[in-house]
């Protein structure tokens, strides 16, 4: 799979001074392709002054990380207005089709085709998860999947379809960038509002590493506040506070320096909401 390499030139217009030309790695054509035409003055006749704002444009079009449309608050403190204007100006959030896409990759039977369709409804911690586990056969100790506990661990629709031999197939789809960036930025603002309410370090760390719907925590690939490398600390985070202790194998259990690692990033973090 080749990679569209995107760059963006100084160009003379029909108007006094200089124009900036690039191909949109985030806009998309009449074909529905990305790579939309732009064409933008830049608002200067001097060659230095031109030359330094297609440079900055060339480095958002070279760093893919740019490309995001929550981003451009960051772009405006270290980019030139016309540059931020000439990249950002025009990209739409684009709203991806996940069911859709699961649905073509993976159909989902229907009654034609001899199955019965089954909705688990309940509150959190009502055993739903766990009543799946019975039925499609999944080991509490062996496999624990999928995860249970009396908080949201099942926050994504999930559909599985019983069959009694392999291979087995899966189709996951993710948050995407925007939605994880939201999600963080409400984290940061619930963080920084138990510090002017007077919490503690425990409450602001809570705030910081779980989002208040649950649906999102960045104890997962950050690690809980203060965690030592226990056992059970581990494996509350996957199993029902009833079930029995589990020893996690070596390779799924996290190393001792990365858990340390992880401790320094968040008393830095905290220290910075603070």
């Amino acid at each position: 799979m080749t990679t569209t390499i995107y760059t963006a030139s100084k160009t003379r217009s029909n108007r006094p001074g200089w124009s900036v030309t690039f191909n949109h790695p985030r806009r998309t054509d009449a074909r529905g392709k990305f790579g939309l035409k732009v064409r933008r003055g830049l608002g200067t006749a001097d060659d230095a002054i031109a030359d330094h704002l297609v440079g900055q444009l060339n480095e958002i079009l070279a760093d893919p990380s740019w490309w995001s449309l929550d981003r451009r608050t960051e772009a405006s403190q270290r980019f030139d207005a016309i540059v931020v204007s000439a990249f950002f100006d025009g990209i739409e959030v684009g709203k991806i089709k996940s069911r859709e896409r699961r649905e073509e990759m993976l159909p989902l039977p229907t009654p034609d085709d001899g199955y019965a369709r089954v909705m688990l409804v309940g509150s959190t911690g009502a055993g739903k998860t766990t009543l799946l586990r019975q039925l499609i056969g999944s080991d509490h100790t062996r496999d624990r999947f999928p995860s249970t506990s009396t908080a949201k661990t099942t926050t994504a629709d999930i559909e599985i379809i019983t069959t009694a031999t392999g291979p087995f197939k899966s189709v996951i789809t993710f948050m995407n960038e925007h939605e994880v960036r939201g999600a963080v930025d409400e984290c940061l603002e619930e963080a920084c509002a138990g510090v002017i309410r007077g919490q503690d370090d425990e409450g602001i760390a809570g705030a910081l590493l779980e989002h208040p719907e649950q649906r999102f925590r960045l104890s997962y690939p950050l690690g809980t506040w203060q965690q030592e490398s226990s056992d059970h600390e581990m494996d509350s985070l996957f199993e029902d506070e009833e079930g029995p202790a589990v020893t996690l194998p070596d390779d799924e259990v996290v190393a001792v320096a990365e858990l340390t690692k992880n401790n320094e990033c968040l008393r830095e973090y905290f220290v910075r909401i603070r």
